[in-house]
């Protein structure tokens, strides 16, 4: 009873947070194919339902179950790839310049700030490895998303996104270094 309750305050949470600010929010980063654009937001509202429930579900039962957690990373990386991806072509551009950093134009930073939470995530999958390894890999699989990109026109080759998306991805690490170690000193005081 208790999940059915959870899952029904999950949808009548998450539709009007979708109307009124999600929607906003994505169609403000997403300028892509408007095929992919209309499943892409039918999938994000169902990743959001299920955050919503998992969050639900962790205030009343203090855990989330590893088939939320399943389904939340695979629409995270289905997000990602129509996000990186299924845009439409605009060229092969390429942009070197760092004075973007120095850009305070209210969309510019929108864009930086959305840019480094949507690959903060990645760092935590890479919680079991040196920090080397870690910083290493953000760097690789940044250079190669933007290689990618660059191929098939679906993005700008771009310094900027470059430092800001392998900044995100090791500050996931060190975040998900940080809570598992506190974790584990919890439980090993508990002993």
């Amino acid at each position: 009873m208790k999940k059915a309750l959870s899952m029904i305050g999950a949808c009548l949470l998450s539709y009007p947070i979708y109307t009124y600010f999600t929607v906003n929010l994505y169609y403000r980063f997403y300028y892509g194919n408007s095929i992919f654009g209309i499943f892409i937001g039918i999938i994000i509202l169902i990743g959001q339902t299920v955050l919503i429930y998992a969050a639900i579900d962790y205030a009343v039962e203090r855990k989330i179950s590893p088939i939320s957690i399943k389904i939340l990373w695979g629409i995270y990386f289905i997000v990602m790839l129509f996000m990186l991806f299924g845009r439409r072509r605009i060229g092969m551009i390429v942009n070197f310049d760092l004075s973007e950093f120095l850009n305070t134009y209210y969309a510019n930073i929108e864009m930086m700030i959305m840019n480094f939470v949507v690959f903060v995530p990645v760092g935590y999958l890479l919680r079991h490895y040196s920090w080397i390894k870690a910083v290493t890999f953000a760097l690789c699989t940044v250079l190669c998303i933007e290689t990618i990109q660059l191929i098939t026109q679906t993005g700008i080759f771009d310094i900027v996104d470059i430092i800001i998306n392998t900044t995100a991805i090791v500050f996931g690490y060190f975040v998900s270094k940080l809570i598992f170690k506190e974790k584990q000193n919890k439980i090993s005081e508990q002993n």
